[in-house]
């Protein structure tokens, strides 16, 4: 027990970068053949130095865990959900209800020919050695106007709220705010659309194709195809930072890269499609010590108030066995559905919350709490991939 608690301290505050180093090929995935759309990626918060990753569209309900050495070192089947364009996994914590204290949400986002009425994130709790990872929660979820395409997820590791950056080829990108309460896979419900962001703050394609929330809750970073950006954010003020610019750092762009998860050394972790999977750090070369989440105000259990419409939150934690939609995989670029209004930060989900999965499990061991334990593609064209 004191072995876990130190390393999810040592993983719960990672250092804060305030200066950058140069990007550094730490591997490439040779035993990996499986891997060869490598689309979102996460560190493991309790198995130090794994990492998982996952294909999208045309790949199989599979989470895959390895090294930064390359080593591909076991596959977790993802059993009761389904799969049809996985494009991002984030790290954080689970929704209330689920024993579990830290949980992988897979964003079943993607949408290439903008033509999905629904989408999906499938929750699991981190995966141990050796175990599937059966799915725990779910949304099912409806943009507010047109479909848009999505390559990006995140959540919050203080409020556990989960957001969507999408991927525009035409108009603005645009974040959208999913409800505290998941909906099952039978009851679909509206995002909330927080803000929309300027194309050009983002290089020369604008495609937003990963995000990653530190864990203290002080740092957002995102990707495209050719470059990184990163966020300063107020860990009690998770909206405060939409409408303004992010800050380029200097990730590696060589491969095809929708990847991107911080590194416990503060810095970046990043992936690429295709095989063998590169596997590239970006370190810092000054740090600062990281911020921690808000303790909770006395007043809140540790779950955010849902905004979600009742009528459409009925709960069910576990989706169908046989709920895998067709692949979409075939894209049309020309099916723009347009985005909307160009909007500042709205109902901010201001954080007085139980903290993040990592900070608030070492808080509970120290105080001896029985920690919970968990519950036992192809490329469209030469620019774009589903």
């Amino acid at each position: 027990m004191l072995a876990v608690l130190i390393s999810l301290v040592a993983h719960a505050a990672p250092p804060t970068c305030t200066s950058w180093g140069e990007s550094v090929l730490l591997a490439t995935c040779d035993d990996c053949p499986r891997i060869d759309e490598s689309s979102g990626v996460v560190a493991a918060v309790h198995r130090p130095g794994v990492y998982f990753t996952h294909n999208d569209a045309g790949g199989s309900a599979e989470l895959y865990a390895f090294d930064t050495t390359g080593v591909h070192i076991e596959t977790h089947s993802v059993t009761g959900g389904g799969f049809r364009d996985w494009e991002d996994i984030a790290s954080g914590p689970c929704p209330s209800g689920v024993d579990a204290d830290t949980c992988i949400y897979i964003g079943d986002v993607g949408d290439n020919s903008e033509s999905r009425e629904e989408v999906d994130i499938w929750v699991v709790a981190e995966p141990e050695a050796g175990a599937s990872a059966p799915v725990v929660a779910s949304w099912r979820l409806r943009y507010p106007v047109d479909a848009h395409d999505c390559e990006a997820i995140v959540v919050h590791p203080c409020t556990g709220r989960v957001y969507l950056l999408t991927k525009e080829r035409e108009g603005e990108p645009v974040v959208f705010r999913v409800p505290a309460t998941p909906t099952g896979p039978d009851a679909a419900v509206d995002v909330e659309l927080v803000a929309t962001f300027s194309r050009t703050w983002f290089g020369d394609s604008g495609l937003l194709t990963g995000a990653d929330w530190s864990v203290g809750g002080d740092r957002l970073v995102v990707r495209t195809y050719d470059g990184g950006w990163e966020w300063i954010t107020d860990p009690a003020n998770p909206d405060a930072h939409w409408t303004t610019a992010p800050s380029p750092i200097p990730i590696d762009v060589e491969g095809q890269g929708e990847s991107i998860t911080h590194h416990p050394d503060g810095g970046v972790l990043t992936t690429t499609e295709r095989t063998p999977m590169r596997i590239v750090h970006l370190p810092c070369d000054t740090t600062e010590p990281a911020t921690t989440c808000p303790p909770p105000e006395p007043h809140d259990t540790g779950t955010p108030a849902d905004t979600a419409d009742s009528a459409d939150t009925a709960h069910s934690d576990t989706a169908p066995a046989d709920s895998t939609p067709p692949d979409d995989s075939t894209p049309n670029d020309s099916a723009n559905q347009g985005t909307p209004p160009t909007a500042t930060t709205v109902d901010k989900d201001t954080c007085g919350c139980g903290g993040g999965a990592a900070a608030w499990v070492v808080l509970a061991g120290l105080l001896g709490i029985r920690r919970r334990q968990a519950t036992a593609g192809h490329p469209e064209d030469a620019a774009f991939r589903l």
